[in-house]
């Protein structure tokens, strides 16, 4: 794939910042989740960032499609990058439904699987974060693309993992069916998560070929 980091000037110090601004969001989200998961702070405070994030990631998806145009940049690329930002996306949408869901069902205490799974989610995110500034020239950073496409699936993979034995282990130990409904809900929300980073690594890969 061409270089995405061929606009000039203004324009392209405009898509530098939303891709930055990309980064500090997956960030901040990160740490939203590893708040509500691993009941770091006000469940509450966590609950409103991420409905934030949420709303934030769609911003920055349309900010990408418009100031891609003013840069005039190859609408291949443009059109494969949009398709990272639209993937992250998705994963803030899975990460809100879980949060609400958390919410909805009063579930104060996320039971050992849920913090399995939020872990790696977060160690994804954060990978994924780290290579977002990379897009500024992907030609230059091809290897580290790459690499966080190939970390982000090794991570994919350990999450499928956790999570069969995480829900495997939530049906035998519930003795209320409505409990294990409402967490089995949290659970399909994070695969959901999962399900889209795994989207951006496939993403990454193409854009460094």
């Amino acid at each position: 794939m061409p270089d995405t980091g061929v606009a000039q000037g203004a324009e392209q110090a405009s898509l530098i910042a939303i891709y930055d601004k990309q980064a500090l969001l997956l960030a901040e989200a990160g740490g939203a989740l590893a708040g509500l998961f691993m009941g770091r702070g006000a469940r509450d405070l966590h609950l409103v960032a991420i409905v934030r994030h949420e709303k934030e990631a769609g911003a920055l998806s349309r900010d990408f499609w418009c100031e891609a145009g003013l840069a005039c940049i190859d609408p291949q690329d443009r059109s494969v990058v949009a398709g990272l930002f639209a993937a992250l996306e998705g994963v803030f949408g899975d990460m809100k439904q879980a949060a609400l869901a958390i919410r909805r069902y009063g579930i104060s205490d996320p039971d050992p699987g849920m913090q399995a799974l939020s872990h790696v989610l977060v160690d994804a995110i954060d990978t994924a974060g780290m290579a977002i500034p990379l897009l500024r020239s992907a030609s230059r950073y091809r290897e580290r693309l790459i690499g966080a496409g190939t970390t982000l699936r090794e991570e994919g993979t350990l999450f499928d993992d956790l999570h069969d034995t995480g829900l495997r282990t939530l049906f035998e130990a519930s003795s209320d069916a409505r409990e294990f409904i409402a967490r089995r809900e949290v659970y399909a929300h994070l695969k959901g998560m999962a399900d889209g980073l795994d989207r951006v690594a496939a993403t990454l890969e193409r854009i460094a070929a």
